[in-house]
Formats: structure tokens, C-alpha cells, sequence
């Protein structure tokens, strides 16, 4: 029976999910520290606003780099291409 691409891809991103997250689980059973070692602040309200605002940074930082870049990539693969193309900009 074959396994398409899609179907291997979610079971390698789901496989590493759940090693993330055993890994953080164990880590904090042996520390003791409740806290993630990824942000080094001791109050667990700051760790949360750090984390909240770095979402929210990096979601404005993907959309308005795609709306720049993406018709810098059309023209650029235009001119490579060289071909009488219409991409609608």
C-alpha cells in the first residue's frame, strides 16, 4: 500500500510535536522549575508577555515582508524567465 508524501510529512511533524513536548515535560519534572529554559525571566507573567508579544512581532514581521517581497519575486522571475507572462502586477 503506498504512503503519499503528504501522510509521511504529518507523521515526522507530528512524531517531532510530541518529542518537544515530552522533552519540555521531562525537563521541567527533573528541574523542578516551572519555568522554560528558552526565556530566562523568573516571573511567569513576564515570560508570557514576552512570548504573546513575540507572536504577535512575528506574524507582522512574515505578513508585511511577504506583501513587500512577494511582487519583487514576480518581477524578478520575469526577467529570468523572459517570457511575455502576465502575473496581475
Amino acid at each position: 500500500m503506498p504512503v503519499n508524501k503528504k501522510k509521511k510529512y504529518r507523521v515526522l511533524i507530528f512524531i517531532i510535536i510530541i518529542v518537544i513536548f515530552m522533552n519540555v515535560i521531562i525537563s521541567a519534572a527533573v528541574s523542578g522549575d516551572p519555568f522554560t529554559a528558552l526565556i530566562p525571566v523568573g516571573h511567569m507573567g513576564l515570560q508570557m508577555a514576552i512570548l504573546f508579544w513575540s507572536y504577535i512581532i512575528g506574524a507582522l514581521i512574515g505578513v508585511l515582508s511577504g506583501f513587500l517581497l512577494t511582487p519583487l519575486f514576480l518581477i524578478v522571475h520575469k526577467k529570468i524567465i523572459g517570457r511575455k507572462m502576465i502575473y496581475g502586477i
